[in-house]
């Protein structure tokens, strides 16, 4: 028996800053997206203090930031801006003075204007070119902030998901390539909300992989990802191919798509897509996302079906 679930809006927030090789500063505060549904509008509340009147303009950025890093708002380690549609920034109105499509994706203050001048802002912005649902989702990437002085990189932080504990909970899983012999290094983060009436939020995607040791440098192209139904064995590493990665079974496919006729790959292929991700095997990514690269840099995606919870647990 089927139920009626209900579709939960979605909500990122950021509100942990890393500053670009400097000391933390007097700046407190966060910025939250929202949005009620992939058919509405997404509501940006910002509320910022202790600029000193330093801040410029401020952008999503296309990957999160990573801590740890001495400057982690750089271009090489979170990219340019959030722009899935794109629009050229130098055909763009004066910050402020045009409507939201006009702009990248991300260009937060060419849309809602510059922070240039402000000790503080509490402003409130609707946004119709800024998606939390969907594979040009903003959930997982990240947030800068430059001075206005020089346009520098000045600080950063992870648009994180937002929700009530007594709502949902987090649910997040890690993919570890990091075999001493294995023939790729790197990780896949998987992150979604559970909700406790039932239900759950689509799976945010951060991938991070590329060749080992002395190939690290190298790319590759093109390559197909999937969820097996075993956990990984011996074989993992082993140097002949067909034998690589047996242990891991077959793909995952507990809604038993296209199960009355498995063979028939060429009608399978044609009916799994990123258009239609509902015709394809839960474990395969690869048809609903498209293949991967291996040595490029790192990557988000939004899988619509995915649980990583409920009654279809995939850890």
């Amino acid at each position: 028996m089927q139920r009626i679930i209900r579709l939960f809006r979605y909500k990122g927030v950021v509100k942990q800053w890393a500053f670009n090789g400097e000391k933390e500063g007097n700046i407190k505060g966060k910025i939250e997206f929202i949005q009620e549904s992939p058919y509405t509008i997404t509501n940006t509340e910002t509320d910022l203090t202790g600029l000193d009147g330093a801040a410029g303009g401020y952008h999503v950025h296309l990957v999160p930031v990573q801590l740890k890093d001495e400057f982690p708002c750089h271009n090489i380690a979170i990219g340019g801006h959030f722009n899935p549609y794109g629009i050229n920034p130098r055909a763009s109105p004066p910050p402020g003075h045009g409507s939201s499509d006009q702009y990248e994706s991300g260009d937060l203050s060419g849309k809602y204007g510059e922070l240039t001048g402000r000790s503080e802002v509490q402003r409130v912005s609707n946004d119709t070119n800024l998606q939390l649902f969907g594979p040009d989702t903003i959930l997982g990437r990240s947030v800068v902030i430059h001075r206005a002085a020089d346009q520098s990189r000045w600080m950063c932080g992870n648009i994180l998901w937002g929700y009530s504990p007594a709502e949902a909970r987090q649910v997040t899983a890690i993919a570890s390539f990091h075999h001493p012999h294995g023939y790729a290094w790197g990780y896949i983060r998987f992150s979604q909300l559970v909700y406790h009436t039932g239900g759950r939020s689509e799976t945010v995607i951060e991938l991070n992989l590329r060749h080992p040791g002395s190939n690290d440098r190298n790319v590759t192209s093109g390559h197909n990802w999937a969820i097996f139904v075993n956990p990984v064995g011996h074989d993992a590493a082993v140097k002949f191919f067909t034998s690589r990665c047996t242990a891991g079974g077959y793909r995952w496919n507990p809604d038993f798509i296209h199960l009355a006729n498995p063979n028939a790959h060429d009608f399978y292929n044609e009916q799994c897509s990123p258009e239609t991700p509902l015709r394809c095997e839960i474990g395969d990514l690869s048809g609903r996302l498209g293949t991967i690269d291996l040595g490029q840099k790192r990557v988000v995606m939004s899988d619509p079906n995915l649980p990583l919870g409920g009654e279809l647990l995939r850890l």
